[in-house]
């Protein structure tokens, strides 16, 4: 059984979220979905040009986890360019920097705006968090 995923910070939520080709008369019922921790990633590494390691240590994961990610959004992102599929920019294992992070074991909470999570619960060591405002693992 593989391990449960980390929720990946994110510090940004795209106020577009669809996106496809003007040519409408495009027959492709796909839609490629991309999520909201792989558009961050592409934003953190090709809009605020960040190198690797920072952006692994932003979004709380590796450098290959956060490698892996970017992979995956660029072959998305051009698959849709080349291919004339539609994106849609949704979900993912995330949690944002509004979030109020409690943990499920010992009900210790994390304001994600002061940036004072790290991944794991500094009371009792618990990965099991989830945002308060959502009542849920993570946010999005």
């Amino acid at each position: 059984m593989p391990r449960p995923k980390k929720c990946r910070r994110i510090g940004f939520i795209p106020k577009y979220r669809e996106y496809g080709p003007r040519d409408r008369n495009h027959t492709s019922e796909e839609t490629i979905l991309l999520q909201l921790d792989e558009i961050e990633a592409i934003r953190l590494k090709d809009i605020e040009k960040l190198d690797q390691s920072e952006g692994a240590k932003l979004m709380g994961v590796s450098r290959q986890t956060f490698q892996n990610i970017i992979e995956s959004a660029r072959e998305k992102i051009a698959r849709s360019l080349l291919e004339g599929v539609e994106i849609r920019i949704e979900g993912g294992h995330v949690i944002n920097k509004h979030c109020i992070a409690v943990c499920e074991d010992c009900g210790k909470s994390y304001n994600m705006e002061d940036g004072e999570w790290t991944g794991a619960c500094a009371s009792c060591g618990s990965t099991h968090l989830y945002c308060s405002k959502k009542d849920r693992r993570c946010c999005l």
